[in-house]
């Protein structure tokens, strides 16, 4: 690819996601205001929503960890080397941050701020 911009990505990407992008696209936006609203709400990442949040993201990161080899018709086994293991863990990291930012943004800016120990 010899033209890396930002349109570029944006082609790539509404290629790949076709007809969901642009709602996929809102969303990001929707979950992103709303991480900022319980940020500012909570006064921090932390209380009961932050802890759902992680516990939810661990789940979430297993589960992509479980089943990105078979969603690549792949093994376990045809992991080798210290590429194939480091992008299991970044897809296992995104699938973490991602779903924990969204249940702490939907269950922080719905509560008021926990309290504190």
């Amino acid at each position: 690819m010899k033209d890396f911009t930002i349109l570029s990505m944006l082609a790539i990407l509404q290629e790949m996601l076709g007809g969901l992008f642009w709602p996929a696209a809102a969303a990001a936006v929707a979950v992103a205001l709303l991480l900022v609203a319980a940020l500012v709400r909570q006064h921090g990442f932390h209380g009961r929503a932050a802890r759902i949040g992680l516990a939810a993201g661990a789940v979430a990161a297993a589960a992509a960890m479980l089943a990105a080899p078979a969603l690549t018709q792949s093994e376990f086994a045809n992991l080798h080397g210290l590429l194939d293991w480091g992008l299991l863990a970044a897809i296992g990291l995104a699938a973490f941050l991602g779903c924990t930012a969204t249940v702490f943004a939907l269950l922080g800016a719905a509560t008021g701020p926990g309290r504190r120990a």
